[in-house]
């Protein structure tokens, strides 16, 4: 008894503490047809993924601000190799290479540049940025690039939800009240502790922003933080299925024999039964994947059968005289009926 109060009491810390659901969904992807590419695309490339922060805000120039302080504040966290909210004009693209990333907007813009009217239209807009103050910033980039191709490809690029590339290199709508901040989280989306860690840095960054800002709205995606709410929503439903399952069992139980306190001895197996194999899960696979959880109430409603052909037996047993000692030791040793 000592042994199995102790087992039991590991098993339960362990399941407490140290389970974790696997946030890979390719397990559940069929291996057939054309789900099978998805699953093995999701297998090999779907570990890494940038991830976005949305600002919403109702002033330009607030959520500019905004915008960049989260950027700088995601590349202190060691979650996140680097992030950014607008294009490094420092970086620019060579200009030779400037059509192999034009989408099909950028490409005409990049047309209309190289007609007469084009080309002096921007070589005067570039003399006049050179002769601007602070304009010294730029000649190493102008020189390099005098009808600034690279910039046509970044400006105006759709990204998604109306936003885009500005002039200034930031990733804004037009009006102002969306920007988006870019990241690159460290680690696989797809291992758990990689992408919790990555939710919990970018959530203590927002966390503070949301406080100061409450006229604002932030949102964050990619694939870390799609696996991170993933994990949350099968643990949710773990904990939902298996308690649900419990419940109905133990109500059907009591509408068939019709004794209430007979719970008392068929659900403790049960819930020991559960936890020791939860144990077992968290010791030696390190984690339930999403198909493990989706039969959660199919064990459940197994787990209890046997409860259920003792209990019979041993009424049966009863009906047939015996007292409830001789009963018991009785139904233990039948076989169970079919």
């Amino acid at each position: 008894m000592v042994v199995l109060v102790l087992l039991t009491v590991l098993t339960f810390v362990a399941v407490t503490f140290r389970l974790r659901i696997d946030p890979n969904v390719s397990s559940l992807l069929p291996d057939r047809g054309e789900a099978a590419a998805l699953r093995r695309y999701v297998r090999g490339f779907g570990g890494g993924d940038l991830a976005v922060v949305l600002v919403q805000g109702p002033e330009k120039e607030t959520n500019a601000a905004v915008a960049n302080e989260i950027a700088d504040e995601l590349e202190k966290r060691s979650s996140i190799a680097r992030a950014s909210s607008r294009v490094d004009s420092s970086r620019a693209l060579d200009p030779m290479l400037a059509f192999r990333h034009a989408d099909p907007r950028a490409m005409e813009r990049l047309r209309s540049a190289f007609t007469p009217e084009g080309m002096r239209s921007r070589l005067a807009e570039s003399r006049a940025m050179l002769l601007a103050p602070g304009g010294g910033a730029a000649s190493e980039v102008i020189g390099h690039d005098p009808l600034r191709l690279a910039q046509l490809v970044y400006e105006g690029a759709d990204i998604g939800a109306g936003v885009r590339t500005q002039p200034d290199g930031a990733f804004a709508s037009d009006d102002g009240t969306s920007y988006l901040v870019l990241a690159e989280p460290k680690g696989q989306a797809l291992r758990g502790e990689d992408a919790r860690r990555f939710v919990q840095d970018a959530e203590a960054v927002l966390a503070p922003l949301r406080a100061a800002h409450p006229e604002m709205k932030f949102g964050l995606t990619g694939g870390h933080a799609i696996a991170a709410a993933t994990e949350a929503m099968l643990t949710r439903d773990l904990t939902i299925s298996s308690t649900v399952a419990m419940i109905l069992a133990s109500l059907v139980f009591a509408a068939i024999f019709r004794r209430v306190r007979a719970l008392l001895a068929v659900m403790p197996p049960l819930a020991l039964g559960t936890v020791w194999t939860a144990g077992v899960a968290t010791f030696f696979s390190g984690g339930l994947s999403g198909i493990a959880i989706a039969f959660m109430s199919v064990v459940v409603g197994v787990g209890v059968d046997t409860g259920v052909h003792v209990y019979a037996a041993l009424l049966e047993a009863r009906r047939e005289g015996l007292a409830p000692r001789d009963a018991a030791r009785e139904a233990r040793r039948r076989p169970p009926a079919d």
